[in-house]
């Protein structure tokens, strides 16, 4: 059975979001960098809940970035929605825009969370970092 376990900017047990680098918040383009290092090894199809992004809020796929220490790619999802399969994740950064069936979704209407799902496996004590950019609607 997949599991879901939750990145460092990922809101856990009601404390507030604890980032790596922080919100980049000039204008209205912004960056929410999430850290992910396994406690325990996952396998293919398993999911790491990045960020939680607010309502109103639009993500840009094109302009996120990922690397990390997977043993395959990761499919990046807001909410349920699939923005981008077949991601890269071993070793050297890598834009989502590089990757197969990268789309928007729009403006959220309700908080959305974003999530990498494991296309193999990555090992306790491997790490994946993702930026994910999102545009704020003034």
């Amino acid at each position: 059975m997949a599991k879901t376990v939750k990145s460092s900017c990922y809101p856990a047990e009601g404390v507030g979001c604890k980032l790596v680098d922080g919100m980049e918040t000039g204008g209205h383009l912004r960056i929410a960098s999430a850290k992910y290092v396994a406690e325990e090894a996952l396998a293919s199809g398993d999911v790491i809940e990045l960020v939680t992004l607010p309502a109103g809020v639009e993500l840009l796929p094109h302009y996120c970035v990922v690397h990390g220490e997977a043993g395959g790619p990761l499919v990046l999802k807001a909410g349920e929605t699939t923005v981008a399969s077949s991601v890269a994740c071993a070793g050297t950064p890598v834009s989502v825009a590089g990757s197969a069936a990268v789309r928007s979704v729009g403006k959220f209407t309700e908080e959305t969370v974003v999530s990498a799902t494991l296309g193999g496996t990555l090992a306790a004590g491997k790490e994946i970092v993702v930026y994910v950019a999102y545009r704020v609607y003034a």
